[in-house]
């Protein structure tokens, strides 16, 4: 009678151990929201998550607080998982195998991103183990000086410079026109949301300008620009011909190095506001922060040359409550 005990408990364990492992991407912020998409079907689906190396990895503690590859069990059977409505209650002993375009909750890729953050939100548990795998180590914690006698705004300018293919929109409405070089590809043309032009962001620090009631603001540009002073004045001039003085800082030229890069979205989280596009970088700095408030566009179209963000949405957590408000601003 023991012996039978002993098998039905070996079988069961076995039974319990589906899981769910996935392919990596080339870039860190996609590698990070395909690390989101794919805890939050595993937490519903109570399955064992196995993560693989990815770049950049070491700098985060989630190869510490997650199963990885290392430990996927040899008897599980080899699945392809291209949606999550594959899966149901009666899958066992399974190895589902997925990608960053596998589908969840019958979203579209692009819907993704704020889902995931809105369900960390929303959900202590996913949120606290999210937050806390996506946790940069101690030695990638570089601190910056924010002034504490302002509201402070992070504004993440994605360029794509030395990356990305070139971009064609002009930066401000009324710039000349960019000529373009056929059959040359424009990454604003294929990703707009991901770089919107540097009038969105003088525009959204006007709008938050009168949303905080004229209070003084402290913006920091983070960007990949080689020449990140040349965008800080220019929004600067734009501001103070509104009227409006907002005090805007900026790092020396980025560079792809891992320090660059791990300092940014350490620094990004300690802001009260961030101001940024599509991009999944800044999004993971939203991830981890505690942001009274994260602007970004959802829409666009082009006018004359100009790519224009014609809906803009400020996301508002309130964690004390688990519940997140989001307004049209």
């Amino acid at each position: 009678m023991q012996k039978k005990l002993i098998i039905l408990f070996w079988t069961t364990s076995l039974i319990a151990q589906s899981g769910l492992t996935y392919e990596v991407t080339g870039r860190l912020g996609d590698n990070l929201l395909t690390y989101c998409k794919h805890k939050w079907i595993a937490h519903v689906h109570k399955l064992n998550l196995y993560v693989p190396h990815f770049k950049y990895a070491d700098a985060f503690e989630i190869l510490d607080t997650e199963l990885t590859a290392r430990n996927i069990p040899r008897h599980l059977r080899n699945v392809r998982l291209n949606n999550q409505s594959q899966l149901t209650r009666q899958n066992s002993n399974y190895l589902y195998h997925s990608s960053y375009y596998t589908q969840i909750e019958n979203l579209e890729l692009d819907e993704c991103a704020d889902f995931v953050f809105k369900k960390s939100i929303e959900d202590p548990k996913f949120g606290q183990d999210v937050r806390e795998a996506l946790s940069l180590k101690n030695a990638h914690k570089t601190e910056i000086k924010i002034p504490l006698d302002k509201i402070t705004v992070a504004i993440h300018i994605r360029k794509g410079c030395g990356i990305d293919y070139p971009l064609i929109s002009k930066q401000y409405i009324n710039d000349p026109q960019i000529p373009r070089i056929d059959p040359e590809i424009y990454s604003d043309e294929h990703h707009s949301l991901k770089f919107p032009p540097e009038q969105f962001y003088a525009e959204q620090l006007e709008k938050l300008y009168y949303l905080l009631d004229k209070q003084p603001l402290y913006g920091f540009i983070f960007t990949d620009d080689a020449h990140p002073f040349a965008i800080a004045q220019k929004l600067t001039a734009y501001l103070e011909k509104k009227g409006i003085k907002i005090i805007l800082d900026t790092n020396e030229a980025n560079t792809t190095a891992q320090s660059s890069i791990m300092a940014d979205i350490y620094a990004m989280t300690k802001f009260d506001y961030l101001i940024r596009s599509e991009s999944h970088f800044p999004w993971i700095s939203q991830m981890i922060g505690s942001h009274k408030g994260i602007i970004r566009p959802v829409a666009c179209e082009w006018e004359d040359g100009y790519l224009k963000m014609t809906k803009v949405l400020m996301d508002i957590p309130d964690r004390s409550r688990n519940m997140l408000k989001t307004i049209e601003i």
